[in-house]
């Protein structure tokens, strides 16, 4: 027997050899099939937020604007578009400034009120007849001639209205814009009694 062994003792090395390494093998795969390799996904939740995000940085981005027809006394007369929240001084400074025949004396608008989409700017040339019931009151508005803007006039322009004092005309101007004459009594700038009297003085 003995003989045996030593006679075959390099076969039966590379025997045990094999048997160990096939032993390692199956251990090394039965631990691999426990522990499986996982790939995450991002939620449902995080992806729907990701898209908010992205929809609302380009809303951010659009810019709104208004056009507004500026003529009169000004160098460049035309109709340009502003950014929304532009004022009378930003109008008229796109149509290249006032010229020297402007009369701001009859301008009795604040030029630090905001514009309002389709409106019309008119600077009165000095001797120029308006054509309005009151030349003391230039007229800034998108479609009437004669009446007084409620989202352009001047503290003095509004208070000229009856039942329009200091104090109600102050309240109509912290209040603009208007969309319609009728929000006067709706945001509470004047009762309904005073704004029945000056309908038909008025305009946006």
């Amino acid at each position: 027997m003995l003989v045996l062994l030593t006679k075959y003792r390099t076969l039966i090395g590379i025997g045990l050899v094999a048997a160990i390494l096939i032993g390692c093998g199956i251990l090394y795969v039965r631990q691999t099939a426990k522990d499986p390799i996982t790939v995450s996904q991002p939620d449902a939740a995080e992806q729907s937020g990701s898209t908010d995000q992205t929809a609302s940085s380009e809303a951010t981005a659009a810019i709104v604007t208004v056009m507004v027809d500026v003529e009169g006394a000004v160098q460049q007369p035309g109709v340009y578009e502003l950014p929304s929240g532009s004022r009378i001084e930003d109008a008229i400074t796109a149509a290249g400034g006032l010229t020297a025949e402007a009369d701001l004396e009859r301008f009795g608008l604040s030029r630090a009120a905001r514009v309002t989409d389709e409106q019309l700017i008119t600077v009165p040339r000095q001797g120029e007849v308006l054509g309005v019931a009151d030349e003391s009151t230039a007229t800034v508005t998108s479609s009437s001639v004669g009446c007084i803007s409620i989202n352009t006039a001047s503290q003095d322009a509004l208070e000229s209205l009856t039942g329009i004092g200091a104090a109600r005309a102050a309240k109509i101007i912290s209040n603009r814009p208007y969309s319609s004459p009728e929000e006067l009594v709706s945001k509470k700038a004047i009762p309904q009694s005073t704004f029945d009297g000056i309908r038909a003085d008025i305009c946006l």
